[in-house]
């Protein structure tokens, strides 16, 4: 089982999530540290988030945000070529003919 810890802890690494939370998530004592720092649970899901995509082997994740990302990029080019067929079509109205 210690290669799924230390894969585990690799990708929290990779993934620059914050030192002292990531210890927290192996279940490590952080010392000193704990009497000062006492993240609340949404700042810990904050930072484990920032990992899923590493964490994850089933693709459902990475291609949702992939969709997403797509859907918007989709969403600016159609609001560009709405705004290009207006000029043009102001363009037009002002000096007849354009291409």
């Amino acid at each position: 089982m210690s290669w799924f810890r230390k894969f585990f802890t690799t990708q929290l690494a990779n993934s620059k999530i914050n030192p002292e939370i990531r210890e927290m998530l192996l279940g490590h004592k952080i010392g000193l540290t704990s009497c000062y720092y006492k993240p609340t649970e949404q700042e810990m899901l904050n930072e484990y988030l920032k990992a899923v995509n590493l964490l994850t082997i089933n693709e459902e994740n990475r291609l949702r945000k992939k969709v997403e990302k797509l859907e918007i990029e989709k969403s600016e080019l159609q609001m560009l070529t709405e705004e290009v067929a207006e000029l043009k079509r102001i363009m037009k109205s002002k000096h007849g003919k354009i291409s």
